[in-house]
């Protein structure tokens, strides 16, 4: 994945020197948003999160 790829995702804020991308589609709208941690080099890290109802939930990237 790299930026140029991420064209229907917003940029939400820097965390740590990562990029913070927050995503909503439609077949991830009943998991909620989607928040992609990524590193200086635009790879996602593996521990993608979800809220849901107030809890995070770890996502499985694939």
């Amino acid at each position: 994945m790299k930026l140029k790829d991420l064209k229907n995702r917003r940029l939400v804020r820097f965390i740590g020197g990562s990029e913070v991308f927050k995503v909503t589609r439609r077949d991830t709208v009943a998991y909620g948003k989607i928040v992609y941690l990524l590193d200086m080099a635009g790879k996602p890290r593996h521990d993608f999160r979800t809220k849901d109802q107030n809890r995070e939930v770890d996502l499985e990237y694939v």
